[in-house]
């Protein structure tokens, strides 16, 4: 099977790298970790404050708030 798959794996375009250049990479880095500071800092804060507007956040602190 392996044989079969070969060829036509390996002329797939997609899974070579012809070039990798250090500002290239560093670049992609940066634009990486700014959309994820985005991410976390805009949908991550609605997330949390629809979090805690739930009924089942209110049970939980209500649980772990009491002495049983």
């Amino acid at each position: 099977m392996h044989h079969r798959i070969t060829p036509q794996v390996n002329h797939i375009s997609a899974y070579y790298v012809e070039e990798l250049y250090k500002g290239s990479f560093e670049i992609t880095l940066t634009i990486t970790a700014a959309i994820l500071w985005l991410l976390q800092n805009t949908i991550g804060e609605s997330v949390k404050e629809a979090w805690k507007k739930t009924e089942w956040h209110e049970m939980m602190v209500d649980y772990l708030s009491t002495d049983q």
